[in-house]
Order: structure tokens, then sequence, then C-alpha cells
């Protein structure tokens, strides 16, 4: 019998534990300036966020029309799959529907499939997450080694692509937007946002040799802190390539780039001042909550206006 799991997290919950004691951690929700201490699980999550919804007519229209965007075939073919796998309990609920069944039978799929749509979403980054853990140690320990190998090269790119999209502040900036093409973002969103992260991910794939891991480490008394939008592009949206900031602890952070007249290989240390810099980027980006292993500097930041303009 399948179970549903319930509270599904946007920022993965075993990354967070590097700014926790016990697994608690410091957290400042808006509007709200003042930290409280949190069990990692009971943050940057909500009920059934990933929930899959039925499609309409319209819905479908307007992700071909994203979908279509893409230039490569295989990558439109790619990107449709995400449809078809995330709508196929439908699809069965259809065809089913003109077969004779007995009494338990209907309430007995209907369970399965509702758990199905919960989580299909959910238990994929579950894996990439699972996939993603031991390159994420490695991170950690100051060793970005891996990203000369193929495999975990495009394990780490394609977990930081997901990463980017998968989160709340993503969804609802996505859900603030004029609608041109009639559809329902709260039902196109969930799948709409694997798209984008699949092509972010094959472009990147196919520029890897370009692009490196620069980590940059912090020996100043001032922590990195983290977000619930905890992969950011330091870019602005007129660059043609990305430049992804993503906080690994307290004491050491990682930037993706192809820009090697700015960053130096390997490990580079870092000032306060640039410690402020991308922690109050990383701020200016989040949704509505911070994460930090200091209460009282996390508290600062957040007294802060998102934008000094």
């Amino acid at each position: 019998m399948s179970t549903l799991q319930k509270r599904q997290h946007y920022v993965w919950r075993y990354y967070l534990l590097a700014w926790a004691r016990e697994e608690q951690i410091y957290c400042v929700r808006e509007p709200s300036k003042t930290a409280f201490s949190s069990n990692v699980a009971n943050i940057a999550g909500e009920t059934f966020f990933y929930r899959i919804d039925e499609l309409d007519a319209d819905d479908l229209a307007y992700l071909e029309g994203v979908i279509s965007r893409a230039t490569r075939p295989e990558l439109q073919a790619l990107n449709r799959g995400w449809i078809e796998n995330f709508q196929r309990s439908f699809a069965i609920r259809r065809h089913l529907a003109g077969i004779g069944l007995t009494d338990v039978q209907p309430a007995t799929l209907e369970r399965e499939f509702d758990v199905i749509e919960k989580t299909v979403a959910e238990r994929y980054h579950g894996g990439l997450e699972r996939r993603m853990q031991p390159l994420l140690d490695r991170l950690r320990a100051g060793d970005a080694a891996f990203y000369a190998e193929q495999k975990p090269a495009h394990t780490f790119i394609d977990f930081l692509a997901h990463q980017f999209f998968r989160t709340a502040r993503m969804r609802d900036m996505m859900a603030a937007l004029p609608r041109l093409i009639p559809h329902t973002p709260e039902r196109t969103w969930p799948i709409e946002s694997f798209v984008y992260a699949t092509n972010v991910a094959s472009s990147l794939v196919a520029q890897r040799t370009d692009y490196r891991i620069t980590l940059l480490v912090n020996a100043t008394s001032f922590p990195f802190v983290t977000s619930d939008q905890p992969v950011i592009n330091l870019n602005s949206h007129k660059d043609a390539d990305l430049r992804l900031y993503y906080p690994l602890g307290p004491d050491l952070a990682l930037i993706f780039h192809n820009d090697a007249a700015r960053y130096q290989a390997g490990r580079v240390e870092v000032s306060r001042e640039e410690v402020e810099f991308y922690n109050f980027t990383l701020y200016s980006r989040s949704g509505s909550q911070m994460y930090a292993s200091d209460r009282n500097y996390l508290e600062e930041l957040a007294r802060l206006p998102k934008s000094l303009e």
C-alpha cells in the first residue's frame, strides 16, 4: 500500500543541516524580522507542494507553447515526456471509466491514483537528492574534482537546475505574471518547472567544459546564510550565460560559472565584504524565509530592505 508524505520540501533538508545544530536551525519568516529556532523538517515546505492536477486543453496548449521554444527536437520530446509521465494516472482513469469494476476496486484505485498524483514529482526530487548527496559531501570537504567526470557532473548540473526552479518563490513569481495565453498556473507550473530545469540543465551539460566550480572559503566571523531560494543567478536576465551561487554552509559556498577572468579555479578565500555581498544578494532574491547558524546576524540581515535602491 502506498503512503503519503504530506510535508514536501522545496529546499533539501539534508542540505539545511549544515546550518543546524541537532537539526535545529534559525529562521526568519517574513514579515517578521525576529528569528526563531526550528527543526529543519518544519521549514521550506508545504503540504503536498508538488501535487499534480489534471491539465485541461488550455493548459496543454500553453505548455506546448513553452516546450516548442526549444530549437532541438530531442529536447522538445524530452519535455513532452514530463507531461506524459505526470498525466499518466489521469489517462488511466479515463481508460478505466468504461470498464466494469466492482464497488471495491474504484475506491482502491482512486486512493492509489491520489497518492501518485501527490507524490510523483516529490519522489523525483528525492531521487535526485540521493544522487547528489555524495557530491554535496565532497563539495563540503572542499573537493570539486568530480566535475571532471561526466556522470557526476551531469548529476550536479541537473540538481542545481531543478533546485533553482522547484521553489515556492519561483512558483509565486510565475503565478503573478500576466496570463497572455489562457492557462491555470496552479496546474501548469508543477510541470513547467521541470521543463525549464530540463532546458537549463541541457544547455549547461552541452557547455560543461566551459563551466567550472569555484569554492568560496569563508574564514571571517560573518557566516554565509541560505534561504528558501538557495540557488540564484548572479548575472542579470540580459546576460547569455549563468553565474549560479549556492551556499554550502556557514563557511563555504560555490559559484558555478564560465568566467575564468573573474574567478580563480579551485578554492578562493573571501573577505567580509564579499560575504556580506553574497548574503545580501541571496536575501534580496529570497521568497519569505532566510536561514542561518547565527541568530543575531540573521536578524540584522532581515532588518535591511530587500532592495537598497
